[in-house]
Protein backbone atom coordinates (compact mmCIF):
# COMPACT_ATOMS: atom_id res chain seq x y z
CA UNK A 1 0.00 0.00 0.00
CA UNK A 2 0.94 3.90 -0.74
CA UNK A 3 1.23 6.14 2.47
CA UNK A 4 -0.82 9.29 0.46
CA UNK A 5 -1.87 11.78 2.74
CA UNK A 6 -5.64 12.38 2.56
CA UNK A 7 -6.78 15.62 1.64
CA UNK A 8 -10.56 16.61 2.08
CA UNK A 9 -11.83 18.93 -0.43
CA UNK A 10 -14.05 20.40 1.81
CA UNK A 11 -11.60 21.92 4.46
CA UNK A 12 -11.93 25.36 5.11
CA UNK A 13 -10.86 27.97 2.36
CA UNK A 14 -11.36 25.76 -0.41
CA UNK A 15 -12.84 27.84 -3.11
CA UNK A 16 -15.24 25.62 -4.36
CA UNK A 17 -15.71 22.42 -2.00
CA UNK A 18 -18.65 20.92 -3.77
CA UNK A 19 -17.12 20.40 -7.26
CA UNK A 20 -13.53 20.19 -5.41
CA UNK A 21 -12.74 16.48 -5.79
CA UNK A 22 -10.97 16.32 -9.04
CA UNK A 23 -8.51 19.17 -7.98
CA UNK A 24 -8.51 17.30 -4.43
CA UNK A 25 -7.67 13.73 -5.66
CA UNK A 26 -5.36 15.74 -7.69
CA UNK A 27 -3.70 17.44 -4.73
CA UNK A 28 -3.24 14.15 -3.08
CA UNK A 29 -1.10 12.63 -5.96
CA UNK A 30 1.47 15.97 -6.38
CA UNK A 31 1.96 15.79 -2.70
CA UNK A 32 2.69 12.12 -2.78
CA UNK A 33 4.99 12.85 -5.76
CA UNK A 34 6.84 15.84 -4.25
CA UNK A 35 7.66 14.53 -0.86
CA UNK A 36 8.87 11.43 -3.26
CA UNK A 37 11.81 13.88 -4.46
CA UNK A 38 9.93 13.26 -8.54
CA UNK A 39 8.32 16.94 -8.62
CA UNK A 40 8.83 20.02 -6.81
CA UNK A 41 6.61 22.70 -5.97
CA UNK A 42 6.07 26.14 -3.64
CA UNK A 43 5.45 24.45 -0.22
CA UNK A 44 1.89 25.23 -0.09
CA UNK A 45 -1.45 23.99 2.58
CA UNK A 46 -3.57 21.63 1.16
CA UNK A 47 -6.48 24.10 0.83
CA UNK A 48 -4.22 26.81 -1.59
CA UNK A 49 -2.91 23.58 -3.21
CA UNK A 50 -6.36 22.00 -3.68
CA UNK A 51 -7.82 25.68 -5.18
CA UNK A 52 -4.62 26.22 -7.39
CA UNK A 53 -5.18 23.04 -8.78
CA UNK A 54 -8.73 24.04 -9.31
CA UNK A 55 -8.06 26.65 -11.09
CA UNK A 56 -4.99 25.12 -13.41
CA UNK A 57 -7.26 21.95 -13.86
CA UNK A 58 -9.99 24.47 -15.17
CA UNK A 59 -12.40 22.63 -12.70
CA UNK A 60 -16.33 23.69 -13.81
CA UNK A 61 -18.82 24.05 -11.04
CA UNK A 62 -20.11 20.76 -11.34
CA UNK A 63 -17.07 19.10 -11.39
CA UNK A 64 -13.71 17.66 -13.30
CA UNK A 65 -14.08 15.86 -16.36
CA UNK A 66 -11.11 13.07 -16.75
CA UNK A 67 -9.95 13.90 -20.13
CA UNK A 68 -9.28 17.87 -18.96
CA UNK A 69 -7.70 16.34 -15.36
CA UNK A 70 -5.44 14.19 -17.91
CA UNK A 71 -4.10 17.29 -19.92
CA UNK A 72 -4.13 19.27 -17.64
CA UNK A 73 -1.98 17.32 -14.89
CA UNK A 74 0.18 16.31 -17.48
CA UNK A 75 1.16 19.74 -18.35
CA UNK A 76 1.26 20.39 -14.50
CA UNK A 77 3.44 17.41 -13.29
CA UNK A 78 6.03 17.89 -16.56
CA UNK A 79 6.06 21.60 -15.05
CA UNK A 80 7.00 20.64 -11.55
CA UNK A 81 9.47 17.34 -12.45
CA UNK A 82 12.48 17.27 -11.32
CA UNK A 83 13.98 14.93 -14.10
CA UNK A 84 11.94 13.14 -16.25
CA UNK A 85 8.67 13.64 -17.73
CA UNK A 86 5.68 12.38 -17.24
CA UNK A 87 2.19 11.43 -19.51
CA UNK A 88 -0.91 10.53 -17.70
CA UNK A 89 -3.16 8.03 -19.33
CA UNK A 90 -7.15 7.45 -18.99
CA UNK A 91 -8.66 4.19 -19.37
CA UNK A 92 -12.00 2.47 -18.66
CA UNK A 93 -11.39 0.07 -15.66
CA UNK A 94 -12.55 -2.64 -17.41
CA UNK A 95 -10.24 -5.74 -17.49
CA UNK A 96 -7.14 -3.23 -16.19
CA UNK A 97 -6.57 -4.46 -12.66
CA UNK A 98 -3.39 -5.94 -13.02
CA UNK A 99 -2.58 -2.45 -14.76
CA UNK A 100 -3.94 -0.95 -11.31
CA UNK A 101 -1.89 -3.45 -8.98
CA UNK A 102 1.19 -2.41 -11.69
CA UNK A 103 1.11 1.22 -11.09
CA UNK A 104 0.95 0.20 -7.09
CA UNK A 105 3.47 -1.58 -7.13
CA UNK A 106 5.26 0.88 -8.81
CA UNK A 107 4.36 3.15 -6.41
CA UNK A 108 2.90 5.27 -8.28
CA UNK A 109 -0.99 5.91 -7.35
CA UNK A 110 -3.84 5.97 -9.03
CA UNK A 111 -6.70 8.11 -9.56
CA UNK A 112 -9.90 6.71 -10.08
CA UNK A 113 -13.33 8.57 -11.57
CA UNK A 114 -16.55 6.92 -10.98
CA UNK A 115 -18.16 8.98 -13.62
CA UNK A 116 -21.98 9.90 -12.95
CA UNK A 117 -24.15 6.26 -12.71
CA UNK A 118 -26.88 5.53 -11.01
CA UNK A 119 -25.88 1.90 -9.52
CA UNK A 120 -26.07 0.95 -5.81
CA UNK A 121 -23.56 -1.19 -6.02
CA UNK A 122 -20.88 1.19 -7.48
CA UNK A 123 -18.78 2.83 -4.45
CA UNK A 124 -19.45 6.38 -5.89
CA UNK A 125 -21.09 8.67 -8.93
CA UNK A 126 -19.57 11.61 -10.42
CA UNK A 127 -16.86 11.20 -8.44
CA UNK A 128 -12.87 11.69 -7.85
CA UNK A 129 -10.90 9.17 -5.49
CA UNK A 130 -6.92 7.67 -5.10
CA UNK A 131 -6.05 4.18 -5.36
CA UNK A 132 -3.93 3.63 -3.04
CA UNK A 133 -3.42 -0.28 -2.74
CA UNK A 134 -5.19 -3.81 -3.38
CA UNK A 135 -5.52 -7.15 -2.13
CA UNK A 136 -7.19 -10.49 -3.11
CA UNK A 137 -8.21 -12.46 -0.54
CA UNK A 138 -10.93 -15.59 -1.49
CA UNK A 139 -10.36 -14.84 -5.50
CA UNK A 140 -12.07 -11.39 -4.23
CA UNK A 141 -9.91 -8.82 -5.35
CA UNK A 142 -10.39 -5.25 -3.82
CA UNK A 143 -9.11 -1.45 -4.56
CA UNK A 144 -7.65 0.70 -1.33
CA UNK A 145 -8.94 3.90 -1.94
CA UNK A 146 -8.84 7.58 0.03
CA UNK A 147 -11.68 9.41 -0.44
CA UNK A 148 -11.73 13.05 -0.19
CA UNK A 149 -15.07 13.70 0.58
CA UNK A 150 -16.91 12.00 3.20
CA UNK A 151 -15.86 14.04 6.46
CA UNK A 152 -13.38 16.15 7.60
CA UNK A 153 -11.77 12.94 9.88
CA UNK A 154 -12.11 10.53 6.80
CA UNK A 155 -9.48 9.29 6.96
CA UNK A 156 -9.69 5.62 6.54
CA UNK A 157 -8.76 3.27 3.47
CA UNK A 158 -11.71 2.04 1.63
CA UNK A 159 -11.77 -1.22 0.80
CA UNK A 160 -13.93 -1.52 -2.34
CA UNK A 161 -14.40 -4.76 -4.59
CA UNK A 162 -13.35 -4.77 -7.79
CA UNK A 163 -16.00 -7.04 -9.39
CA UNK A 164 -19.16 -4.41 -7.92
CA UNK A 165 -16.93 -1.59 -9.43
CA UNK A 166 -15.12 -2.68 -12.79
CA UNK A 167 -17.99 -1.23 -14.96
CA UNK A 168 -17.98 1.82 -13.24
CA UNK A 169 -14.74 3.21 -12.86
CA UNK A 170 -12.03 5.02 -14.93
CA UNK A 171 -8.78 4.90 -14.12
CA UNK A 172 -5.91 8.09 -14.23
CA UNK A 173 -2.55 6.55 -14.43
CA UNK A 174 0.67 8.36 -14.26
CA UNK A 175 3.99 7.09 -16.18
CA UNK A 176 7.17 8.11 -15.54
CA UNK A 177 10.13 8.14 -18.60
CA UNK A 178 13.12 9.62 -19.67
CA UNK A 179 14.42 9.54 -16.50
CA UNK A 180 18.38 9.65 -16.66
CA UNK A 181 20.41 6.39 -15.32
CA UNK A 182 22.77 7.76 -12.83
CA UNK A 183 24.81 4.97 -12.74
CA UNK A 184 25.59 6.25 -16.43
CA UNK A 185 25.89 9.45 -15.28
CA UNK A 186 28.75 8.37 -12.60
CA UNK A 187 30.76 6.63 -15.08
CA UNK A 188 30.66 9.08 -17.77
CA UNK A 189 32.37 11.44 -15.41
CA UNK A 190 34.85 8.73 -14.41
CA UNK A 191 36.13 8.43 -18.06
CA UNK A 192 35.87 12.58 -18.33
Amino acid sequence: MIHVERIWQREEGVGHPKSACGPAAAAMVVKYLSRKGFVTFDSMENTELVNVLYRKIGTFPWGTTAGRLKRKLRFILNRWAIEGKWDVETTPAKKRFYAYCSSIDDELPVIILFPLNFSRNAYSSHHFVVGIGYKVENSHRYLAVLDPDGGKHNDKVHWIKWEENEPYMKFVFLKRFNVPDRRCTFFKKKLR
